[in-house]
């Protein structure tokens, strides 16, 4: 009974393992994309607007629609859902790392259970 009971745990923790293992994977690259994003920001507003390339009414909506849309967005990106993407990451990797932890301790309970029985056998 308890073996088959120990093997569902251990595979479990296995599991487990392997997703904190690809969350953490993750991370850096994660990271690695919001300064990428970070140092493309004055991108947004490429290419610049004079009156050697487009001026007039229509170019200044144009550059105002682009300032406030565009750049209001990649913006928005880079102060909210990247931190929120990466706050929500640390929260995962933490719940994972405390069901491993619960893990190794029902297997350690299963393993003592198991040898208790067997003792009691003998």
């Amino acid at each position: 009974m308890f073996t088959s009971s120990l093997s569902t745990l251990h595979s479990k923790l296995q599991k487990k393992q392997e997703e904190l293992r690809r969350l953490n994977e993750i991370k850096p690259q994660l990271v690695g994309l919001n300064l990428e994003f970070i140092s493309n920001l004055s991108n947004c507003m490429e290419p610049g607007l004079s009156s050697d390339t487009w001026a007039g009414k229509m170019a200044g909506n144009f550059n105002d629609t682009r300032e406030l849309q565009v750049q209001g967005n990649y913006t928005k990106i880079l102060s909210e859902q990247f931190p929120l993407l990466l706050a929500v990451l640390e929260t995962k990797i933490k719940d994972i790392m405390n069901d491993i932890d619960d893990l190794y301790k029902a297997i350690a309970e299963a393993e003592e259970k198991e040898k208790q029985q067997k003792e009691a056998k003998e």
